[in-house]
């Protein structure tokens, strides 16, 4: 009877130490294909919008809502370990464009998809649309004002420590502290959006570095230790335009990003490029003098399409339908100038 109940205890353990590790390989995954997303952060995304209640509890990435509530939630498979908490994204829709702040997880979104609040939705689509397609692209955040904050975790002490980051220009990809021994040590991010360090910074004060997506650094000196609550910085991400951009626009519509840092593809892959089936029509365009049609959102081109744009004449070198933010100049894989 007892090498049955010890056949059973070690036929259990395997059980257990199999789905540790079952969970362990997707945990992985899903934060493999996050960080592989951000590799890239010029690529342009496609999903699905649908749109939730963000003022019920507190989203996964544990911060405070927005006056506007232009936010949104989303897909688990891009989420990762909180890689995508405070950043903004440009999501365009069918009714146009809206730009928010990622605050939160969608366990329930396709990959690719995005959860807005209603604010947001209505920017995009009619509220009872419901469910909608999308293209969507992580930006530097055009508008934002101030210096970085740092929210200390409730509990945090010399001992053990858990700091945010709030108030970011971009989307974080390493924080660091400097420790006793002068070395800035890297921390791991707890899927809550919180950096943990199990056996405490010290007792301060700290020196912070943080890199962005984009490859920008910053450091911050002199940042006191607290047992929970903000610490503001006195440093900021610079804005980065899109690389395919020449000049800088005045609306956030087509504020797209430049990096100095590090090497930036110039073109958004084709496999990137989506064709959406619109769901409103678009006005009848007016020939100009010179036979060529202005572009036009929500428009089928075919290869070799001419349009005129900004005084510009473009070809059409990929077929598509055109949405809301890919204008000529902002998308060279679809246009080329002639």
């Amino acid at each position: 009877m007892a090498r049955i109940q010890s056949k059973r205890m070690l036929i259990g353990l395997w059980l257990v130490l199999a789905m540790l590790l079952a969970s362990a390989v997707l945990v992985a995954q899903s934060n493999a294909q996050s960080i592989q997303s951000l590799g890239n952060p010029w690529a342009l995304r496609t999903g699905r919008a649908t749109h939730y209640d963000p003022t019920v509890g507190m989203g996964n990435c544990s911060l405070p809502l927005p006056s506007d509530l232009l936010v949104a939630a989303i897909n688990t498979s891009d989420y990762g370990l909180a890689d995508y908490c405070g950043a903004s994204v440009t999501v365009n829709g069918p009714r146009g464009s809206v730009t928010v702040k990622i605050i939160d997880r969608c366990p329930g979104c396709v990959v690719g998809g995005i959860d807005l609040s209603p604010q947001a939705f209505e920017r995009i689509a009619a509220l009872e649309a419901g469910n909608v397609p999308i293209t969507w692209q992580l930006i530097s955040a055009p508008n934002l004002s101030g210096k970085l904050i740092y929210n200390y975790k409730e509990g945090s002490s010399q001992w053990w420590a858990g700091v945010q980051l709030r108030n970011h220009r971009n989307a974080i990809a390493k924080f660091e502290f400097r420790n006793p021994q002068g070395v800035f040590q890297a921390v791991e991010r707890a899927h809550y959006n919180y950096f943990l360090v199990p056996g405490g910074m010290g007792t301060g004060p700290f020196t912070f570095r943080i890199t962005d997506v984009y490859g920008n650094v910053v450091t911050d000196s002199n940042i006191p230790l607290r047992a929970e609550g903000d610490v503001a910085g006195t440093q900021q991400f610079p804005y980065v335009p899109n690389p395919s951009s020449t000049n800088t626009p005045t609306t956030i519509a087509t504020k797209l990003p430049t990096s100095t840092s590090t090497p930036i593809p110039t073109l958004i892959p084709a496999s990137a490029t989506p064709t959406l089936v619109p769901t409103m029509a678009p006005p009848s365009p007016t020939a100009t003098p010179n036979g060529i049609n202005p572009w036009q959102a929500y428009t089928s081109y075919s290869v070799g399409s001419l349009v005129l744009h900004n005084g510009i004449r473009y070809r059409c070198i990929q077929a598509h339908t055109s949405l809301p933010g890919w204008e000529p100049q902002i998308v060279p894989a679809l246009w080329q100038p002639i």
